[in-house]
C-alpha cells in the first residue's frame, strides 16, 4: 500500500514538474510576444515619423514646384515682352528705311504699321485697298487679268500676311474678296498701268466733252434736267476716293454705260 502511494506521489510530482515546465514555456512565449509587440510599436513609431517627414518633403516639393512655375510664368511673360519690344524696334527700323516713292508708298504696310503703333485698327475697306496694291505689284504693266483679284488675294496668305478678320500685330493685315471695292484699284490691279491709262484717257475725253458743252445745261427744259441728273449721277459714281462695286460686273457696267449713253445722246442739241 505504502509503495503504491509512493509511486502515485512520484507520478503526481512529475506531472507537477511537467506542468511547471509548460507554464515556464508559456511565460517565455508571452514575454516573447510582448517583446515582439514592443518592437512592432517601435517600428510603427519610426514609420509614422518617416511618413511625417515624407509629407513635409512633399509639401516642400509642392511649394518649390509652385515657385518654379511662378518663376517660369514670369520668365515667359518677360520673354514675350522682350520679343514684342524687339519686333517693334525692328519694325520701326524697317519703317524708317522704306522707300516712299510710288508704288512702294502704297505697297508697303507703312500705313497699317503706323496704325498699329497708334493703336488704331484699319477699316476693312482700307485693308482691301492695300491688298489690291499688293496684288498689282505682281504684274504692274499689264495687270493680273479680269476678275483675277479673288484668286490672287488668297495667294498672299503667309507668315508675312494676315488675311483673317482679326488684326494681328507686326503683320501686313489684308483682306480677300471678289474685288477691291474701288473702280480705279480694280482696273489697276487687273489690267495694269496699260489698262488704267486707257480708261484714264477715255475718262478725260469724256470730261472734256462735258466741259466743252456746258452751254447745253443753261437751257431750261425737261431734256436738260435729264442730262444734268445723268451727269451728276455719273460723277458721283466714278469719284475715285470712295467704296464702290466691281466695274467688271454686269450691273455696274450697265449703269455706267447707260449714263454715258444718255449724256452722249444730247450731243445733237449742241449741233
Amino acid at each position: 500500500m505504502a509503495n503504491t502511494i509512493g509511486i502515485q506521489l512520484e507520478v503526481d510530482t512529475k506531472e507537477v514538474k511537467d506542468a511547471g515546465v509548460q507554464v515556464d514555456k508559456f511565460t517565455k512565449t508571452i514575454d516573447g510576444a510582448d517583446d515582439a509587440l514592443e518592437g512592432l510599436n517601435i517600428e510603427l513609431d519610426k514609420t509614422g515619423k518617416k511618413a511625417k517627414k515624407t509629407t513635409k518633403d512633399i509639401d516642400g516639393l509642392e511649394r518649390s514646384t509652385r515657385g518654379t512655375k511662378k518663376g517660369f510664368d514670369e520668365t515667359s511673360a518677360s520673354t514675350k515682352k522682350a520679343k514684342d519690344k524687339l519686333e517693334e524696334i525692328n519694325l520701326t527700323s524697317q519703317t524708317e528705311k522704306r522707300d516712299y516713292s510710288l508704288p512702294n508708298f502704297f505697297y508697303n504696310p507703312v500705313y497699317s504699321e503706323k496704325i498699329y503703333l497708334l493703336n488704331i485698327n484699319p477699316s476693312p475697306h482700307i485693308r482691301l485697298f492695300l491688298t489690291a496694291i499688293d496684288t498689282w505689284e505682281k504684274n504692274i504693266i499689264f495687270g493680273n487679268g479680269i476678275k483675277s483679284f479673288r484668286v490672287d488675294c488668297s495667294k498672299l496668305q503667309s507668315l508675312e500676311y494676315n488675311l483673317g478678320e482679326d488684326i494681328m500685330k507686326f503683320k501686313k493685315n489684308r483682306l480677300c474678296s471678289n474685288h477691291p471695292h474701288n473702280y480705279y484699284l480694280e482696273i489697276l490691279t487687273e489690267t495694269g498701268i496699260v489698262g488704267f491709262f486707257i480708261f484714264l484717257i477715255l475718262g478725260l475725253l469724256f470730261i472734256f466733252f462735258i466741259l466743252k458743252n456746258l452751254k447745253v445745261f443753261k437751257k431750261n427744259n425737261i431734256e436738260n434736267f435729264v442730262l444734268l441728273g445723268s451727269t451728276i449721277s455719273l460723277i458721283l459714281e466714278i469719284i475715285p476716293f470712295k467704296v464702290s462695286g466691281s466695274i467688271f460686273t454686269t450691273n455696274n457696267t450697265t449703269y455706267i454705260i447707260l449714263l454715258l449713253a444718255i449724256i452722249l445722246s444730247y450731243r445733237k442739241l449742241v449741233n
